[in-house]
């Protein structure tokens, strides 16, 4: 995690600021040179209190108490995304913007391509975090449910100081 998220992230249950305790940083190649991360680490709410982890990198801000009658469903999709992921490497081929999804979309509708802060929600396996990570002007967060494609994401993402990856629903 890049500690410039905190400028950004919130507490998805009172939307109050995030404040990094307890952490470990590491250095950590990308294609611009060598970066700090914050491997480990604890993310306490400023509002509530609650906690939410830092682990392997990304952070970890699913709610605890995100009951209702979506909960079930959440949890069921979140495993089978989370296995298909876990059967996907992240050494797949991600050489370089291409034709993926969100260069489709911006190539059908005739849109400028993206600049600034831009966010993949349900970022999957992190193709398009990775495609448009590499594009000048742009820092992209990939927001992902599953343990899987957090995992396949960040790793595929991880030569890239404009790409990062949170797990959040």
């Amino acid at each position: 995690m890049k500690s410039r998220l905190l400028d950004i992230l919130r507490c998805p249950t009172c939307r109050a600021r995030l404040r990094l305790e307890h952490h470990v940083v590491d250095q950590v190649q990308r294609a611009e040179g060598m970066w700090e991360e914050v491997r480990t680490g604890v993310l306490e709410c400023t509002g509530c209190c609650r906690r939410y982890e830092v682990q392997g990198g990304i952070p970890r801000l699913l709610r605890a108490d995100a009951g209702g009658g979506g909960a079930s469903l959440t949890k069921q999709t979140a495993a089978s995304f989370g296995y298909l992921w876990n059967r996907s490497s992240s050494r797949a081929a991600a050489n370089g913007p291409g034709p993926y999804h969100v260069d489709r979309m911006i190539e059908r509708l005739s849109l400028p391509p993206p600049e600034g802060l831009v966010l993949d929600a349900g970022c999957g396996e992190g193709l398009d975090v990775v495609n448009q990570a590499q594009r000048p002007g742009i820092e992209i967060i990939g927001v992902e449910r599953s343990d899987g494609g957090c995992r396949v994401s960040f790793e595929r993402s991880l030569p890239w100081a404009s790409a990062t990856v949170i797990q959040a629903d």
